[in-house]
């Protein structure tokens, strides 16, 4: 189910279940109910580490890939996280068939002993004193030996074990999907690695936070965490650092406004004097900030699209200045004088015109506002 841009969270997944219960009826019988799963922008990863090792197999990197997403966790505004590549560690039971037949039992047998045994159910509470204690009866299997010494039934007036009719074994699990580790000729600084045993893993942000800040906590987590958890055989690759990307393409953009603003002022400086360029200078920084408090109390967020939107009202700005300025200066070197009354008739006669131009090209980007799909929240 795909929600439509700028619909309610919440609302929207109420409804879905909503929807869902009052057509449970048409499941046909032995299907199971629907399972809904939400997904959204903010589940997608902002850091990828890659653990790769010479002497370690994946299935031993996938449990210390486990141990590293539970310590990475512990960092504030971290979201989902999960593991690709490395083999699950899995119970394995490999039934003999001589066995079976020896002792007169079949498969059935042998697969509900273990099925009965693998379950832990509530009975009851006894209360002790201020105490209230909850009772468990069984518990789930956790290693081979424990389905080892399981019993399937009696012989001759003897226990028959699962070890009897099986072969029980704890270790991983067949090959299903598996990641392996190169390096190029860009990776001067980086161990040589050809084709070795790795495991990636991803882990995302919360919804609202700051995803440089985020990118930040979680690599230095993970630089603490070498030579205490992760052994100094295994190797850790950055292979996707969201933070770092938007923060550099951020800060180029940044860097790209201030060399306008430089360009602008020097300008004016050869141009029209230094006065002005003063104006020009102080105007530019004080309209960045008016706008970046503006867009913290509205609830907007600074991203790329938005900054280039400041860089194109900064420009309308600078040009409108310019215009007026450019006119004062005309009708001083008329007048032959620098008096009071020549510069606002001059702001007079070019004053309206410029704020009808600046309101035009306003006009022109409103529809802009009204864009649906992806794109509408970064327009709008």
């Amino acid at each position: 189910v795909e929600f439509h841009v700028g619909e309610p969270h919440i609302p929207s997944l109420v409804k879905l279940y909503d929807k869902l219960a009052s057509n449970l009826d048409l499941i046909p019988p032995g299907v199971s109910e629907p399972l809904v799963k939400p997904k959204s922008v903010d589940d997608v990863p902002i850091i990828n580490l890659t653990f790769w090792s010479k002497d370690m197999d994946d299935a031993s990197l996938r449990l210390l890939a486990l141990d590293v997403l539970q310590r990475l966790k512990e960092v504030p505004n971290t979201g989902i996280g999960f593991i690709v590549g490395g083999r699950r560690t899995q119970m394995r039971v490999e039934a003999l068939p001589r066995r079976l037949s020896g002792f007169d039992m079949s498969m059935d047998e042998l697969a509900n002993t273990i099925r009965t045994a693998n379950s832990e159910q509530a009975v009851g509470h006894i209360e002790l004193g201020k105490h209230n204690y909850k009772v468990f009866s069984g518990s789930f299997l956790r290693t081979a030996p424990e389905i080892a010494r399981l019993v399937v039934g009696i012989r001759n007036n003897q226990p028959v074990y699962v070890s009897d009719l099986a072969n029980v074994y704890q270790g991983p699990e067949e090959t299903r999907s598996f990641v392996t580790y190169y390096t190029g000729p860009a990776g001067e600084d980086e161990p040589v690695a050809n084709g070795e045993p790795a495991v990636t893993l991803a882990i995302a942000k919360k919804k609202g936070s700051n995803g440089v800040t985020v990118a930040k906590d979680i690599l230095a987590m993970v630089e603490s965490l070498k030579g205490e958890l992760i052994p100094d055989n295994v190797h850790v690759a950055v292979t996707r650092n969201y933070g770092k990307t938007a923060n550099e393409k951020v800060n180029e953009l940044l860097f790209k406004l201030f060399l306008v603003t430089i360009a602008v002022t020097v300008l004016v400086l050869f141009t029209l004097g230094i006065r002005p360029a003063f104006v020009v200078f102080a105007v530019i920084p004080v309209v960045i900030l008016v706008t970046v408090f503006g867009a913290m109390v509205l609830h907007y967020t600074i991203d790329r699209v938005s900054l280039f939107a400041l860089v194109f009202a900064i420009g309308i700005l600078v040009d409108d200045a310019i215009v007026v300025i450019e006119n004062i200066y005309r009708r001083w070197l008329l007048q032959g004088t620098t008096d009071l009354n020549t510069a606002v008739d001059a702001v007079r006669e070019v004053g309206n015109p410029t704020i009808v131009a600046t309101f035009t090209v306003i006009a022109a980007l409103m529809p802009m506002a009204f864009v649906p799909g992806m794109m509408g929240p970064y327009m709008e």
